[in-house]
């Protein structure tokens, strides 16, 4: 059975085992497979998945495919529980200004309307 073996830095004292799969069987012309227990990327500064149609997600039995689509979704129609902290700008809510919005009062000390849009 062929083992794929790689190199760090090109140093063949320190191999690295990617992975390995028996010739000609199963084989998918378009798709590779690395298969081990665990895996862990890093990047100090930014991790970029570039995909062409979908990034398909599968933990257990739950899975989250992302496209273009549902990804447009997902954020037109955010849900938050708990606390938000935001700075450097207006949050605006269907025309209504959070920072700016006027209320409007019958008389001093009566409770005012709900926001008005400004």
């Amino acid at each position: 059975m062929p083992v794929w073996v790689a190199f760090r830095n090109g140093d063949e004292r320190y191999p690295i085992i990617v992975g390995h799969r028996p010739v000609n069987t199963g084989n998918e012309q378009s798709t590779r497979r690395w298969n081990h227990d665990n895996f862990e990327f890093n990047a100090d500064k930014v991790f970029t998945i570039n995909a062409g149609e979908k990034i398909a997600l599968i933990v257990g039995g739950t899975s989250l495919v992302l496209t273009p689509e549902s990804i447009a979704a997902i954020a037109s129609a955010l849900s938050i529980k708990g606390p938000v902290t935001q700075t450097g700008g207006d949050i605006t809510s269907d025309g209504i200004s959070v920072q700016k919005h006027p209320h409007i009062s019958a008389a001093p000390g009566s409770k005012t309307s709900v926001p008005q849009p400004s």
